[in-house]
Parts: C-alpha cells; sequence; structure tokens
C-alpha cells in the first residue's frame, strides 16, 4: 500500500504519510503500521532503500472473518 502512494521512495529519508493496513482472514485479523518513535523490544526490522524500517506487526488469532460468524450465530 506503502509502495503505491510513493511513500516508500528513493529519495524521502523516511517515510512521511505510510499508511497502517489491516488484513482480516479466516481465523486472524493481522495489523502493520510504522510507529513514529521504534518499539522498544526486539523487533525485526527489514531495510528499505537502504534504511532499516522497524515496523508494528501483531496477528489477533480468532478475530477474522469466519470466527466472527461463528460468534454471532452461538447468539
Amino acid at each position: 500500500v506503502n509502495y503505491l502512494m510513493q511513500d516508500l521512495n528513493l529519495y524521502q529519508e523516511m517515510p512521511s504519510n505510510h499508511l497502517g493496513v489491516l488484513d482480516m482472514g479466516g481465523a486472524s485479523t493481522q495489523v502493520i503500521y510504522l510507529p513514529k518513535i521504534p518499539p522498544q523490544t526486539d523487533f525485526s526490522g527489514f531495510i528499505y532503500n537502504q534504511r532499516l524500517l522497524l515496523p508494528y506487526t501483531k496477528s489477533y488469532q480468532g478475530y477474522g472473518v469466519n470466527q466472527a460468524e461463528l460468534a454471532l450465530q452461538k447468539t
């Protein structure tokens, strides 16, 4: 998404208007975004255009589309 929005390009020092992404699968939901202040924990980052990016990423098990439908059916 950020690549398509041209927020990750060769001429910027750091992404400025980056977007976070929510991905809702069947059994889980994933969240990823680039925080303004890097996390204080052991996060694995990646190198893009010769700079280290440290995104926040979290997977929420049991919060996907299929799981939500099952919960609604039980009520």
